[in-house]
């Protein structure tokens, strides 16, 4: 087995997960390993176009890759399709499985990057395509550490503070932006139809923050660019908004928790809306003014 370490839990896989870091040792919190699993469940409770959730598990399929079944949010249990590669097996691992096991344990779960700061951890919160993991890569080249591209998982101290948890020293952008940045393509391709490249990220927090600010990025297609600070009820919603796959919120215990930690991180974390033009070449002007407005 493969032993690993993301969102303070430990991973032990029946072959090598190489995005995520670092090896470790200890009994595992989840483990990962091939086995048969089932088209559909028995009288799920929740479902969705591509998913079907009850009785502790959590059934995801994936059309022409694989199925993988979540089991007490303890154990993924995959069966790929015949021609799948073990790329493509771990691309959806690392996405909405991993999502959708995060919130089974009641994590909050933004689609969001996060960066190490002073005064703590700082998101970028956005749709794909919004620019967080350029922002991210960005402010790496400035000197800054990550701690989570995509998925920010956060957690509530026993004293009631929001804590984001550092997830893999890795990320994924695309080929322009790696061009862009000058990153060198050490990585490998996530998959052809994709584009995107897996870069290693040295910069990398280990440790656990207290959430300080997140920045809700926009594209539109005017040519000004706009920082709105957002009031109390305005940071709940964009919260939620950029909630990372909502629809697995799905049981009355999991909303309740997503409640929970949504009101005491809207408490918490300052909330700055950004909507860029967009314009790849005014990335950079974005970055300057983030910078300013985060270290101010």
């Amino acid at each position: 087995m493969y032993t690993y370490t993301a969102y303070g839990l430990k991973f032990a896989s029946e072959f090598p997960v190489p995005e995520f870091g670092p090896e470790i040792e200890g009994k595992p919190d989840i483990t990962i390993k091939y086995g048969k699993v089932p088209h559909k469940l028995s009288s799920p409770s929740a479902h969705g176009i591509a998913w079907q959730a009850g009785n502790q598990k959590l059934l995801h399929s994936v059309a022409g890759i694989a199925r993988y079944l979540i089991v007490e949010d303890k154990e993924i249990v995959i069966e790929p399709e015949p021609e799948t590669t073990e790329k493509e097996v771990r691309l959806f691992i690392l996405g909405s499985v991993l999502g959708a096991l995060l919130h089974g344990r009641k994590m909050l779960v933004l689609h969001a990057s996060v960066i190490k700061t002073k005064n703590g951890g700082v998101l970028f919160m956005g749709k794909s395509g919004a620019g967080k993991s350029t922002v991210l890569g960005s402010l790496l080249k400035r000197g800054y550490s990550m701690l989570s591209d995509d998925k920010a998982g956060i957690v509530l101290t026993g004293s009631g503070v929001a804590q984001v948890l550092p997830a893999f020293p890795t990320m994924r952008l695309t080929k322009k932006t790696v061009e862009e940045l000058g990153y060198p393509v050490n990585g490998a391709e996530i998959s052809p139809g994709l584009g995107k490249y897996v870069i290693p990220v040295r910069q990398f927090c280990q440790e656990p923050l207290p959430v300080h600010a997140a920045y809700a990025i926009t594209a539109h297609n005017k040519s000004t660019m706009h920082f709105q600070e957002l009031d109390d009820f305005g940071v709940f919603q964009n919260l939620n908004r950029n909630t990372y796959r909502r629809k697995f919120v799905h049981s009355n215990s999991l909303r309740r928790a997503h409640f929970d930690n949504l009101t005491a991180l809207s408490g918490q974390a300052r909330v700055v809306e950004i909507s860029r033009p967009d314009d790849t070449s005014m990335i950079g002007e974005m970055v300057d003014r983030i910078e300013e407005d985060m270290n101010g």
